[in-house]
């Protein structure tokens, strides 16, 4: 599977798990929530940059949403 479409995968997982919508998880990570939502699809190539604060958010290093099936590792929670 290409890395973007995991990424993709992995990152709408993360954020189901965190039980948020995209809007309010692209305002947290300071991204636009189409953008998000482009990202997720695996529609576009995303920067480290934005990989590193969708990550920050999550709670995961960065690689965690390059590996197939990272969302079924344990589960995350709701930032505060």
């Amino acid at each position: 599977m290409e890395v973007k479409i995991t990424a993709g995968k992995n990152i709408r997982a993360f954020r189901k798990l965190m039980g948020i919508g995209q809007q309010e998880f692209a305002s947290i990570a300071g991204i636009n929530r189409s953008w998000l939502a482009a990202i997720e699809r695996g529609e576009i190539n995303v920067t480290i940059e934005s990989l590193e604060r969708i990550a920050a958010v999550i709670g995961v290093p960065v690689n965690v949403l390059l590996i197939e099936g990272a969302d079924k590792w344990p589960r995350v929670s709701r930032p505060k």
